[in-house]
């Protein structure tokens, strides 16, 4: 039988939406760098209030679409891909990036407006894996002769952006007890140098500084 009330007590009023749980959230997400990914995030409401929660998350993004070309320059190789080696004066490699991972961890802090939720916060990005092809040119003997200078590794962990950190902001819209829809957007403020001196064609590391992504968010508890 329910409780009943003293007289002239008011009932409880009732937390909108806003208590702790577990949630998956699928992304796909759209980048500057004219990239095109998906994501899979696994995420933990922690309640601060009867509005307000707390949701860290990790997960994996995948991103291709958009082919990024890299240069490295170096003088003085020794060219390796034949039978005879020989001494050029310089050269570089060309890496052409097609696919890039990350595994991703978050921090936002989100708050609930009837059935509407406004989220903020940071994330930090790893990159977990990339496929791309690489090719050696070498150029003739001629004015580029460096002696000082030797014939670096050629390793794609020096592409840039393999970590970085962004802030966030998004909406979401209750569907129902389970289910939440909703778009965020990010922007890349920082993020790591190459560690070779490698040029880039175009400027922007890939995936670009800003992802505008569309989401689908499962509570497995009702919210």
């Amino acid at each position: 039988m329910p409780k009943e009330l003293a007289a002239g007590q008011a009932p409880p009023s009732r937390a909108p939406y806003s208590s702790g749980g577990l949630s998956l959230r699928l992304a796909t997400s759209f980048s500057t760098g004219s990239a095109f990914g998906a994501g899979l995030f696994v995420e933990y409401s922690v309640r601060l209030g009867n509005r307000t929660v707390l949701r860290p998350y990790a997960g994996v993004q995948y991103f291709s679409g958009k082919e990024q070309e890299y240069q490295l320059p170096y003088y003085k190789p020794t060219r390796q891909d034949s039978a005879v080696r020989f001494p050029a004066d310089s050269g570089h490699t060309r890496y052409i990036l097609r696919n890039t991972s990350y595994a991703v961890v978050g921090l936002p802090v989100a708050i609930t407006l009837r059935n509407w939720e406004l989220s903020t916060g940071i994330s930090a990005s790893f990159r977990a894996g990339q496929s791309g092809t690489s090719q050696n040119v070498y150029e003739p003997s001629g004015s580029n002769f460096d002696p000082q200078k030797e014939t670096p590794d050629f390793r794609r962990s020096g592409v840039p952006g393999s970590f970085g950190i962004s802030w966030q902001a998004g909406a979401d819209y209750r569907l129902s007890t389970h289910w939440r829809i909703g778009a965020q957007y990010q922007l890349r403020f920082a993020e790591s140098a190459s560690s070779t001196r490698f040029t880039l064609q175009p400027a922007h590391p890939s995936p670009g500084k800003q992802l505008i992504s569309l989401h689908l968010r499962y509570y497995f508890r009702k919210k």
